[in-house]
C-alpha cells in the first residue's frame, strides 16, 4: 500500500498535478513532506509552515532537506501553534540558525489548521490531526490562497522562538 501512495505522490510531482492526494498516517506524511520540499527546492519557491508543536521525533526527519532548501535560495517560515521546548528543536534550530530561515511561536490557545505551503499552490494541509488525515496537491492556487492568507494572519502575532 505504501508503494502505491509513494507511485501516486511521484506521479503527481512530476506532472505538478492538481489532484487532492489524500493520506491518513504518519508515514504518508512523511511522504508528501519530503516530496513538497523537493518540489520547493526543484521551483525555488518558500516554504510555510504551520505546525502544532514541531515535535523532533517527526520534523527532525526533514533536518537534512530543510537545510538542502535554506542553501538552494529558498525562504523557510515556520509558526508554531504550541510550542514545547523549541530550544532544543533541532529542525527549529536548522531554520532559525539561517538568513533565509524565520521560526515563530504564538500564544497557546489559538487554533490554526496546521499545512505546510510551497510557493503558492502546493500544499499539505491537516483535516484532523490526531489521525493524520490531510490532503494535498502540488497544484491547487485556490487553496494555496487560502493557506498564504491564513499564514499573513498568524505571522504579525506571532514571537521570534
Amino acid at each position: 500500500m505504501k508503494d502505491e501512495f509513494v507511485n501516486l505522490v511521484n506521479e503527481c510531482f512530476k506532472n505538478e498535478s492538481s489532484q487532492f492526494i489524500h493520506n491518513a498516517s504518519k508515514d504518508h506524511a512523511q511522504v508528501l513532506i519530503e516530496k513538497l520540499i523537493d518540489f520547493a527546492i526543484k521551483k525555488k519557491v518558500d516554504i510555510k509552515i504551520v505546525s502544532g508543536h514541531l515535535t523532533n521525533d517527526f520534523y527532525n526527519l526533514f533536518n537534512e532537506k530543510i537545510a538542502t532548501a535554506l542553501e538552494a535560495g529558498c525562504k523557510v517560515s515556520v509558526i508554531v501553534l504550541r510550542p514545547l521546548e523549541l530550544a532544543k528543536n533541532k529542525f527549529a534550530e536548522t531554520v532559525r540558525n539561517h538568513s533565509r530561515g524565520s521560526c515563530k511561536q504564538i500564544a497557546d490557545g489559538i487554533n490554526a489548521p496546521h499545512f505546510i505551503l510551497i510557493g503558492d499552490s502546493a500544499f499539505r494541509l491537516e483535516e484532523n490531526h490526531e489521525e493524520a488525515k490531510a490532503i494535498a496537491s502540488f497544484k491547487n492556487s485556490h487553496i494555496g490562497d487560502i493557506l498564504n492568507n491564513l499564514y499573513k494572519k498568524l505571522d504579525p502575532i506571532s514571537v521570534a522562538c
